[in-house]
């Protein structure tokens, strides 16, 4: 059992980028609390427990740095465990024209997948360059986006009320060497006071509510490229994304179980001066 989904959270930060449009993100390290969500008896999963802690720096002017750690704790049955660490470091220019990216998974403290390497758009293409898990150079489609530029593309659809949104992401995952085809869909946006119950008057939840921002549920699928129209995802993503791009309340659906992240630290860091 790998851990997918982890990694593709920030493909959650990508989709198709306008020409001449410059969104700026929030920059913000926000920690999540980790717990199961769901698990079919087939997956033998009987709970889960861990933390995710994200932080992104940077800005429209410069770029975007991207860096996380999640790890998690299985139960299984007959009382064994399974702890799943998974860790990246990426950078995308402000452009979204060029991708630096640097991911591990580590499955009982054992590293099983280690991928590094930079991709960049030009001469009609994308150009990808691997020096982990091996030396290799290809090209891909020229439609493939980056993740904080898909990332951007989900806030700006959801500001002009788009529902579905098909998209093609490259985020050097799956040992690097192809993109995802990936289906967004976002619900209507909910009232600015909407964060539910108690949590209205409790930190993160008030920074949130004290900028009036907007906020939309959103599922994202990802699927196999050139998967055919039955094809069942290989996992999904869902969550609630503000406008300033945080985003809280995340299920990562994996089909036989799924995990529940649970904002409940967020710090916002110095914006990037141009």
């Amino acid at each position: 059992m790998t851990f997918k989904g982890a990694l593709s959270v920030f493909c959650v930060f990508s989709t198709a980028f306008m020409p001449g449009f410059v969104q700026a993100l929030q920059p913000h390290r926000a920690i999540y609390d980790i717990s199961l969500d769901k698990a079919i008896p087939q997956s033998k999963i009987t709970g889960a427990s861990g933390k995710w802690v994200l932080e992104i720096n940077g800005g429209a002017c410069t770029g975007y740095n991207v860096s996380y750690r999640f790890v998690a704790q299985l139960g299984l049955e007959g009382g064994k465990t399974l702890l799943l660490d998974t860790r990246a470091k990426n950078f995308e220019n402000a452009e979204g024209t060029a991708f630096d990216f640097s991911n591990e998974i580590y499955q009982n403290n054992t590293l099983i997948e280690d991928t590094k390497g930079v991709a960049s758009q030009k001469e009609g293409q994308i150009s990808v360059r691997l020096s982990r898990p091996e030396n290799l150079e290809f090209s891909l489609s020229k439609d493939a986006l980056f993740p904080i530029q898909h990332y951007k593309k989900l806030i700006e659809e959801a500001k002009s009320g788009s529902k579905l949104i098909n998209s093609l992401v490259y985020e050097g995952v799956e040992g690097g060497k192809e993109s995802m085809a990936a289906t967004a869909i976002i619900s209507d946006a909910k009232a600015v006071e909407g964060i539910e119950g108690k949590l209205l008057q409790t930190l993160p939840y008030q920074i949130l509510k004290d900028e009036k921002l907007r906020h939309w549920p959103v599922s994202v699928s990802y699927f196999k490229q050139n998967a055919g129209g039955d094809a069942v995802p290989e996992w999904q993503n869902s969550y609630l994304l503000y406008e300033n791009g945080v985003a809280r309340q995340f299920i990562f659906d994996y089909g036989a179980f799924g995990l529940k992240g649970t904002m409940q630290k967020l710090e916002y860091l110095p914006k990037e001066e141009c």
